[in-house]
C-alpha cells in the first residue's frame, strides 16, 4: 500500500522507502547539432532556388558550399548570393561576352581553375554541367580571396579579372565595388529568407522539421 509520495522517496506500508531516479533533464531536451543545421538551412535555400536542377545536383551544390565554407571560410550565403547574381540560378546561362553557368566563368578562368583544382576540362561542356560549374566558380573565388586583401575586392577581381583589379591598384585607384555590394545584398537577402531568423519563424508555425 503507498502511503505517501515525496520528492525522490515513495514511502510504502510498513514504512519501507524506495528511492526514485530522478528525472533527467538533460535527456528531456532534443539535441541538435549546428552543423545539421545548417546544413539544412543551405540545402532549403538550394531547394528553392534551383528547381532548374536535379535533387541529385542541388545535393552535391550544397556539399561543395559548405566544403569551401569550412576550408576556405567563405559563407555559404554569399556563395549562393553569388549564383543569384550571375545566373539567377540558370545553369544554361549565357551572358553576351561568353561567360557560361551558374556562375558565369569564361574558359580560360574555368580552364585554369580546373587544372590547379585537378578536376577533368572538357570546356563549354565543364562549365555548362552545374556542379562542375559551381566546383570551378567556387574555387575561383577562393584563389582571389587569397590574392586580394578583402572580400570587396575578391568578389571585384571575380567580376573583371584580377588583373584588371591589381592594375587600377598599382595605380591608386580603387575599383568599382558595385559588384561586391550586389553580391553582398543577395547573401543577405538569403540569410533572411533561410537562415536562422527565418528558420525560427518557421519552426513558430510548424513549417520546419528537423531530422
Amino acid at each position: 500500500m503507498v502511503l505517501a509520495l515525496t520528492a525522490g522517496t515513495l514511502l510504502l506500508g510498513g514504512c519501507a522507502e524506495l528511492q526514485l531516479a530522478e528525472p533527467s533533464l538533460a535527456a528531456a531536451q532534443p539535441s541538435f547539432d549546428a552543423g545539421d543545421v545548417h546544413r539544412s538551412q543551405v540545402a532549403a535555400l538550394v531547394a528553392a532556388e534551383a528547381p532548374r536542377l536535379t535533387s541529385e545536383q542541388r545535393a552535391e551544390i550544397v556539399d561543395i558550399f559548405l566544403q569551401v565554407e569550412q576550408q576556405h571560410g567563405l559563407d555559404a550565403f554569399l556563395l549562393a548570393g553569388l549564383v543569384e547574381q550571375e545566373s539567377s540560378w540558370n545553369p544554361r546561362a549565357v551572358s553576351p561576352t561568353g561567360a557560361l553557368g551558374l556562375m558565369q566563368l569564361f574558359s580560360a578562368a574555368g580552364r585554369e581553375t580546373a587544372d590547379r583544382l585537378g578536376i577533368p576540362w572538357e570546356g563549354r561542356k565543364s562549365l555548362l554541367d552545374p556542379v562542375t560549374n559551381v566546383r570551378l566558380g567556387t574555387g575561383y573565388l577562393a584563389s582571389m580571396d587569397q590574392l586580394f586583401d578583402g572580400l570587396p575586392l575578391a568578389l571585384a577581381a571575380y567580376n573583371v579579372g584580377p588583373a584588371r583589379v591589381q592594375k587600377l591598384l598599382a595605380r591608386g585607384h580603387r575599383p568599382s565595388l558595385a559588384f561586391a555590394n550586389q553580391v553582398m545584398g543577395h547573401r543577405d537577402d538569403l540569410r533572411r529568407r533561410y537562415g536562422p531568423e527565418a528558420l525560427a519563424i518557421a519552426e513558430s508555425d510548424g513549417r520546419y522539421a528537423r531530422r
